[in-house]
Parts: structure tokens; sequence; C-alpha cells
């Protein structure tokens, strides 16, 4: 079962704003991660890395799979799909990265690309990390997911 935001058990009894909704517009995404990390909450214990670790890693690892034509019995690698199937890393990072965030210049470099779900962990643990780079990063890549969800639906109502 996912978490919730927050990071316990997600219920459909929980309010809204603890669950990203298939049809919730970009802004409602962006506000509902950045007020998962409120200030002095433990990041470790937020959902969001649970739905980084559970949705778009997951997804990333596929549409690099599906880039590479390893796709199992799908002969097609993807052709045809909806939306964008590209991997949530940077078009630069190196091989076998499946997620790129943004850092903030001062950093030392301008992208930080991971090849695991423990690195980012490790990252954010030792302070290399910052939750608010990473929720920027989240945000964008469940945008991302979601795009072709909500461009169908609005598509579907003309």
């Amino acid at each position: 079962m996912l978490s919730n935001l927050l990071g316990g058990k997600m219920l459909s009894s929980h309010p809204l704003n603890t669950k990203i909704m298939f049809l919730d517009d970009l802004e409602t995404i962006n506000k509902k991660i950045f007020e998962a990390y409120k200030e002095g909450s433990n990041v470790m214990k937020s959902g969001v890395l649970a739905f980084l670790k559970d949705i778009l890693i997951p997804t990333s690892e596929l549409r690099l799979e599906r880039l590479r034509k390893r796709t199992g019995m799908n002969l097609s690698g993807g052709q045809g799909t909806v939306g964008n199937p590209k991997p949530f890393c940077s078009g630069h990072a190196p091989t076998g990265s499946f997620f790129t965030v943004e850092v903030d210049e001062k950093d030392g470099r301008k992208y930080k690309h991971y090849k695991s779900y423990s690195e980012i962990e490790q990252d954010l643990t030792e302070g290399k990390l910052f939750p608010n780079t990473l929720r920027t990063a989240v945000a964008a890549a469940f945008n991302s997911l979601l795009d072709p969800i909500r461009n169908a639906y609005e598509e579907s109502d003309k």
C-alpha cells in the first residue's frame, strides 16, 4: 500500500491534500508536495520519498528499459506511447541514472544524477541534497507523469 504525502497509510478518508490525484493540476501537485515537507518535519518519514521510491523510480526505470528496447514481450519498444516517455533524468545523465535533480549552482554543479534510491536517501541524510531541491524535482516528475492523463481528460470533454 502506498503511503500518503505525510507518511502514513493512504486511505480514502484522508484529506485530499495528503494524496495526489490523477487530475490534480500542476499548481495543486506542487502545493501538495511542498506542503508535505513542513519546516522541522523529518524528511525521511515524508510520504514524498515513498512516492519517489514506489512510483517515480519504477516508472523511470521502465522508461529507460523501453528506450533500450528491453521491454520484454512488447516488441514495439513503447512506440505510440502517449505523453513524454522519457525517464526522469536529464539527457546528459550518466548511463544507469534514473533520476536527476537540478541543484543550486553554489553546490558546485548544476545537476545531480542518481542511480539508486539509496543514493538519494544518503545525500538527504548527509545534507548533500536539500529537501526543497528534491521536492521541486519530485513535483516536476509527477507533473510530467500526469500531463498526458490530464490532457487526455481535457480532450475527452471537448
